[in-house]
Parts: structure tokens; sequence; C-alpha cells
């Protein structure tokens, strides 16, 4: 047994169907590519991505982000020597 016949309304509907499915693909395919911030637009908003560790513009988003302020020097408390603590019994 052969598949079974569409009818011509069924078919012509499927064409249509076909038709304008595969005419919007060509416009989207002909459309301007999305227009990315240029370098003179600064970045209002960044987050750093947990991912990658690096920060990552979001308004306006892709806008480049300057890179992050150097750290302060680390000041570290003066070491005591161990034998100069003593600890007095409670009472």
């Amino acid at each position: 047994m052969g598949a079974p016949m569409l009818d011509a309304g069924l078919r012509s509907l499927l064409a249509a169907a076909l038709f304008v499915a595969l005419l919007a693909a060509g416009q989207l395919a002909r459309a301007d590519p999305p227009v990315s911030p240029s370098a003179s637009t600064p970045c209002l908003e960044a987050i750093v991505s947990p991912v990658s560790g690096y920060a990552e513009c979001v308004n306006p988003r892709g806008a480049p982000v300057a890179p992050a302020p150097p750290r302060p020097p680390v000041e570290r408390a003066p070491q005591t020597d161990s034998s100069e603590t003593t600890v007095e019994p409670e009472r």
C-alpha cells in the first residue's frame, strides 16, 4: 500500500507556507547586521562574568570596558614574636 495522497487544497496550503517561510528566511539573511556600540560609546554599567572572570559591559551591551584601577599595596600588621606573648590564667 502506498502513502495516502494529499488533496490538492492541502498541498497548495503547504506549498504556500513553505514559500512564506523561504521568503522570510531570505529577508533575514539580507537584513543589516546589528550595530555594535562604537569605541566612543562609554560603558555605563559593567559586570564581572563568573565564567571568564573579566568585566563585560551590559549597558550598552558590548561597549569597551575600561581596565580596573591598580590595586593598592597590602599593608600588613607588624609581626610579633610568639615568645613575647603571654597568656595569663583566668582566676
